[in-house]
């Protein structure tokens, strides 16, 4: 006696299975990447950067890093602020400056005299979200600090490296959703 092949006549059994399982992906949509988190469930955030201390002991608020060069210090701001937006916008939320919900980027730093070698920058990056969507869910709208990171550039690589740190920053919490 001779067995028959069960199954679909044409079809080989791996790439039946195979169509079964990718399926059910295909018709059901994926769950968003921004589910969670401090940017869960956000259209459109307005971005504000500041340039603050020098990260001392003392305290000091007034800015030292660009502080004898506005030029700079503007074009600084304006390509963060562009860098942080494309990002944002990478990831399906809209930068949208009359947005309630807010991302804030404070810099820090100075400048140190190295015993070797030409002066370096010393710097920190420092995210805040604000995500009013949250109320909704019950929670109350509040600023969520992000992981800070401290760093050191050279004078002519400061400005890249303070911007591959923001953007850094944002992509570890949306998870990289180019």
């Amino acid at each position: 006696m001779t067995r028959r092949p069960s199954g679909i006549p044409g079809f080989r059994r791996g790439l039946f299975v195979l169509l079964l399982v990718a399926l059910p992906a295909s018709l059901c949509p994926a769950e968003p990447a921004r589910s969670t988190g401090p940017f869960a469930d956000l259209d459109a955030i307005n971005i504000e950067l500041e340039i603050g201390g020098p990260l001392d002991l003392r305290g000091s608020t007034a800015p030292e890093l660009f502080a004898g060069d506005l030029g700079r210090s503007n074009r600084f701001k304006s390509t963060l602020e562009r860098s942080v937006g494309e990002k944002l916008e990478s990831c399906g939320i809209l930068w949208d400056e009359g947005a309630v919900d807010d991302v804030s980027i404070v810099v820090f730093g100075r400048r140190e005299d190295l015993d070797q070698g030409p002066p370096h920058n010393l710097y920190m990056v420092q995210v805040e979200v604000l995500n009013t969507t949250l109320a909704s869910r019950g929670a109350k709208p509040e600023l969520v600090a992000l992981r800070p990171v401290i760093g050191l550039a050279d004078d002519a690589g400061l400005e890249r490296a303070l911007i591959d740190t923001a953007v850094g920053i944002l992509a570890g919490e949306l998870h990289d959703c180019d």
